[in-house]
């Protein structure tokens, strides 16, 4: 059909329900295929707030839909941000003690949120790509 901004008849009843079954219940998405990166450090909170639209240094266990910005305010990257308990060592080393994040990309950015984070975090955390394997339990 002809394409139109608003709130399409044709499917968004069905978006809406499904959007309500996973909000107020629970869902399952196969995310092995995107990409995925571990940051830690005793910065990464702060820094990762500041590298993301959203704030995303909030309690352990809080997963937030972000957006990473270029200096024009244009679109870099689509991603989430996952805060992990507090479990010093526990997420493969590199950053030391300190908070660790899972930050999620789509797939076909990965150079590109690699790059992103590894500039905007420079020393004061550390980043690292996640093998598919150990994100799946």
């Amino acid at each position: 059909g002809e394409l139109r901004w608003g709130r399409h008849p044709e499917w968004f009843g069905l978006w809406a329900a499904e959007h309500t079954a996973c909000r107020e219940g629970v869902a399952l998405f196969d995310m092995s295929f995107m990409s995925k990166f571990h940051v830690q450090g005793r910065a990464a909170g702060p820094l990762l707030d500041w590298l993301a639209t959203a704030r995303v240094d909030g309690p352990a266990g809080a997963i937030t839909y972000t957006q990473m910005l270029s200096p024009r305010g244009t679109l870099e990257a689509d991603l989430t941000v996952t805060k992990l308990p507090p479990r010093p060592g526990a997420y493969g080393g590199g950053g030391g003690d300190g908070e660790g994040f899972l930050v999620v990309a789509t797939d076909t950015a990965h150079r590109h949120v690699e790059t992103l984070l590894r500039r905007g975090i420079e020393d004061h955390a550390a980043a690292r790509g996640v093998a598919p394997a150990a994100t799946v339990s």
